[in-house]
C-alpha cells in the first residue's frame, strides 16, 4: 500500500504528465502546503513546470504560450477566482485538478464561465491532506 507521501507525489506527477509542453503550476495556500511537503521546487521544475504561482495573486501579464495546471481546493473563493480568470484568460489552456470532491453545481458554474473554451480538463484528486515525510 503506498504511503500518503507517495500518493501525493503520484498525483502531482500525473498532473504534470497529463499536460505536455511548457507549464505553469497555480495553487492556493493549502495546496501549496500539500505539494511542498512532498516535492522541492527543483523537483517540480524538472517536470517541465516553468512557473509556480498562487491563485490569490493578481496577474495582469498574459502568457498564452504556457499551459496552466491549477491544483486547488474546491472552495467557493477558488471557484470565484477561476470564473474571473476565465473572463480574461492569462494562459493558453487550463487544466483543473481539485484536491477533493467538488460540490453540486460548481463544475457547471465553471463550464458556464468558460465562454472562450480554455479549460481542457477537470479532475478530482483526493489529496486534501498534508503528507508527512519521514526523511
Amino acid at each position: 500500500m503506498p504511503s500518503a507521501v507517495e500518493a501525493v507525489r503520484d498525483y502531482v506527477s500525473r498532473m504534470c504528465a497529463d499536460v505536455s509542453g511548457m507549464k505553469v503550476l497555480v495553487m492556493d495556500a493549502e495546496t501549496t502546503g500539500i505539494v511542498s511537503m512532498v516535492y522541492t521546487q527543483t523537483q517540480i521544475l524538472q517536470q517541465e513546470v516553468f512557473l509556480i504561482d498562487s491563485i490569490e495573486r493578481a496577474r495582469s501579464e498574459k502568457m498564452p504560450h504556457l499551459k496552466a495546471i491549477y491544483f486547488l481546493r474546491p472552495t467557493p473563493e477558488n471557484m470565484r477566482l477561476l470564473q474571473q480568470e476565465f473572463a480574461d484568460p492569462k494562459y493558453g489552456e487550463y487544466n483543473l485538478f481539485f484536491s477533493n470532491l467538488t460540490r453540486d453545481g460548481q463544475v457547471q458554474q465553471l463550464a458556464e464561465a468558460d465562454e472562450l473554451e480554455v479549460v481542457r480538463q477537470v479532475q478530482e484528486y483526493y489529496a486534501d491532506f498534508l503528507a508527512g515525510n519521514t526523511d
